[in-house]
């Protein structure tokens, strides 16, 4: 037999209905965080502490406190700065610089470069035409970069020591 009883008081007072799914608890499964309410929950949804913790998720690795992911986001912030060294190619006659060997030989084809050549060679008699590509190494920083992509949306957790060491 079914009740009846409770549904014809619900449509007698909507309130209770309210009341009572507002009383329930939502708990992320991901952070495993309890909210009282749909809108704090969606909006912990965007966070980047539970895209964070969604990933560690499919790492299979067990998730982490807010208060972890702030110390590892601090961590990252004052931590290592990514310096990469670059071989980049230098058209001293024409006075450009190029990232790529290919681009560097493209240019070398050019009537410009070609017509450069010749007023460098004259002015630098020292000079030969083998001598006018140089490569060059150069250094760049590419924090933000780096803070970006493993904060933001990123593919893959921040790399920073595990939650143990923290604890130390």
């Amino acid at each position: 037999m079914i009740d009846t009883t409770d549904g014809a008081q619900n449509a007698q007072n909507p309130n209770r209905v309210q009341n009572q799914l507002q009383q329930k608890e939502i708990i992320c499964g991901t952070c495993r965080l309890k909210f009282t309410d749909v809108p704090s929950f969606k909006l912990h949804r965007s966070t980047e502490f539970h895209v964070y913790n969604t990933k560690r998720q499919m790492a299979q690795l067990e998730p982490i406190t807010e208060e972890i992911f702030e110390q590892k986001r601090v961590q990252l912030a004052n931590s290592e700065i990514s310096i990469t060294i670059e071989t980049r190619w230098k058209c001293y006659p024409c006075a450009k610089i190029f990232k790529t060997q290919e681009s560097q030989k493209e240019h070398e084809r050019s009537k410009k470069h070609k017509k450069s050549t010749k007023t460098y060679l004259a002015s630098h008699p020292e000079e030969s035409l083998s001598s006018i590509f140089k490569s060059i190494k150069t250094e760049s920083s590419d924090f933000l970069s780096d803070i970006n992509r493993s904060i933001n949306n990123s593919n893959e957790p921040l790399s920073v020591p595990e939650d143990g060491d923290l604890s130390k």
